[in-house]
């Protein structure tokens, strides 16, 4: 059985994936799968996880591709915690303007989190209580054209 992280354990785990060290990160994880749905709390004190801060991060998105489908992968779990603003990781990636990654990969990170827990599609969260389908559409050509329809 693995030992539950402390909070100073995931407090250290926080200030490497803030200093992307993706590599780092993926072998605590490794060593012990309850890093990867065990809260953290940012600086701002709103809880998140590292699934969380492997989507927002701004460093190499192929390491934190990794680290996102290797916890995806031992810990499937980790899909369905929600951060402190009560979002999925679904509902973060589903955001154009919150991660600095390429399009192919951004599309396997979704893919694994829907087939790990599909119920995030239509999960509402976040500030306005919006599923990840109303996050990706909002602000659409198709959106717009459909309002524009309906009118």
């Amino acid at each position: 059985m693995f030992p539950e992280p402390t909070r100073d354990e995931m407090a250290f785990l926080f200030q490497l994936c803030r200093a992307n060290k993706w590599s780092s990160v993926l072998r605590y994880v490794r060593e012990n799968p309850f890093f990867a749905i065990t809260p953290m709390t940012m600086d701002n004190n709103i809880a998140t996880t590292i699934v969380h801060q492997a989507i927002t991060s701004k460093g190499e998105a192929s390491l934190r591709e990794r680290v996102i489908l290797a916890i995806l992968e031992r810990t499937p779990h980790a899909s369905a915690m929600k951060n402190g603003y009560g979002s999925l990781p679904l509902h973060v990636i589903s955001q154009r303007n919150t991660t600095k990654m390429k399009a192919n990969i951004k599309e396997r990170i979704i893919r694994k989190l829907v087939e790990v827990h599909p119920k995030a599609l239509t999960t509402e969260g976040g500030v306005g209580k919006r599923t990840p389908l109303h996050i990706i559409f909002t602000g659409t050509k198709l959106q717009r054209h459909r309002y524009m329809h309906w009118k």
